[in-house]
């Protein structure tokens, strides 16, 4: 089931104007005796996911005993006619947009098992409870910055004819990589460019290169007169090359995901903030370029950023050919 389909559904049953009291819900999945619905408690308009889980699981007892609360989620364990379900709630309806990916990645867990087991669903949702702690309605100006730039590298390699598949498989800064896009020989860290020249490192790990691999840093800068272009734009554009195949769609909204933005949120305001970017030309990271190595470090520094300011750096600069031309 795509997360489109998920999302339809929680609509059609907000709209069902149904009344009464309890949950109310559709089912969505029956394979012998398990069962999985998607709902709403009529009482407090709290969407909920439902699925039943084995009655011997060594975690029911934990959960009853300790009934899981998040930030935005309430999980509980229930009982009836002998059968157990895991229900999860969610307790704030304007994070329902996040709700429908956090019930993609639970359905996707049961869907197509003949057996699965608590503990499965219990590391997904731990999984979200450290996203919950750390997500933020407001994106930042600094990680705007970063989607746009990291979108135009990737809207680059699907323009030059490199499979769509790939591309998104390469692009690695959703998921917190050292670099940005991976490939079997070399590796891209995409950076903003400051106006002062200045492009920000997040870590010492960043350029340590520990893969040995080709690295090369591409900046893209703002300079006026330049196309204006927002994350919204480029979501727009990227998504034409899909053709509609939404197996692309879902990944693509999957790797926005982790990256921390939501369309439905996020694209409402800081998806509209534009830019004048332009993009430089690639820097090889090479044993004399300027840069922080973990190796080389007292092990007592830790979780270090700094800058570096790409003036006097041009005996660096590789032409677009030969580093494309390592790519495919």
């Amino acid at each position: 089931m795509k997360i489109e389909e998920i999302k339809t559904i929680y609509e059609e049953i907000t709209n069902s104007n149904s009344s009464g009291h309890g949950n109310y819900g559709r089912l969505v999945r029956s394979k012998n005796n398990d069962k999985t619905y998607f709902g709403i408690n009529l009482d407090d308009n709290h969407y909920f996911f439902k699925t039943t889980i084995d009655k011997d699981d060594s975690n029911i007892k934990f959960i009853i005993k300790n009934e899981y609360k998040f930030e935005n989620l309430k999980i509980r364990v229930t009982k009836l006619n002998d059968i157990y379900y895991l229900e999860v709630y969610l307790i704030k309806q304007e994070y329902k947009e996040i709700f429908s990916h956090l019930v993609y990645d639970l359905f996707s867990i049961v869907e197509n098992k003949i057996k699965y087991n608590l503990g499965e669903l219990l590391d997904e949702l731990e999984r979200w409870r450290n996203f919950f702690k750390s997500f933020n309605k407001k994106f930042p100006i600094n990680k705007i910055q970063g989607l746009i730039c990291e979108l135009l590298f990737l809207k680059e390699l699907i323009d030059m004819g490199m499979g769509i598949t790939s591309v998104l498989e390469s692009w690695k800064g959703p998921i917190n990589s050292s670099v940005d896009f991976e490939f079997s020989n070399t590796n891209i860290e995409v950076k903003f460019n400051s106006k002062d020249n200045n492009i920000h490192i997040s870590s010492e790990f960043q350029l340590d290169n520990i893969e040995n691999k080709k690295l090369f840093i591409i900046p893209y800068q703002e300079i006026a007169g330049y196309e204006k272009i927002s994350i919204n734009s480029m979501i727009n554009s990227i998504v034409k090359t899909f053709n509609d195949k939404k197996d692309y769609i879902e990944e693509f909204n999957s790797k926005l995901r982790e990256y921390g933005f939501f369309t439905g949120i996020h694209t409402i305001n800081e998806g509209e903030i534009q830019f004048e970017l332009a993009r430089m030309q690639f820097f090889a990271v090479k044993d004399d370029f300027p840069r922080i190595i973990r190796s080389k470090l007292n092990n007592s520094l830790q979780d270090i950023r700094y800058k570096i300011n790409l003036n006097g750096l041009g005996s660096f600069i590789t032409d677009d050919e030969t580093v494309l031309s390592q790519l495919f």
